[in-house]
């Protein structure tokens, strides 16, 4: 799979830096980077987010 698609997926995270205006947003930089990471270990605060790509029990999804 394309790493552009694989941020369309659910065991992935994608983090992204940089400018905006193309996605309608207000910063203006010289460069876009994604990062893309399948199946991640997230924490956060100490909180287990993410075990390799499956939302933890009590996480909710973004709508």
């Amino acid at each position: 799979m394309c790493s552009r698609m694989r941020k369309f997926t659910y065991d992935t995270v994608h983090i992204a830096f940089g400018s905006n205006l193309t996605f309608g947003g207000p910063v203006e930089a010289g460069v876009h980077i994604d990062c893309v990471f399948q199946k991640p270990d997230v924490t956060i605060d100490g909180t287990k987010l993410m075990k390799k790509g499956v939302l933890s029990a009590g996480s909710t999804r973004a709508k």
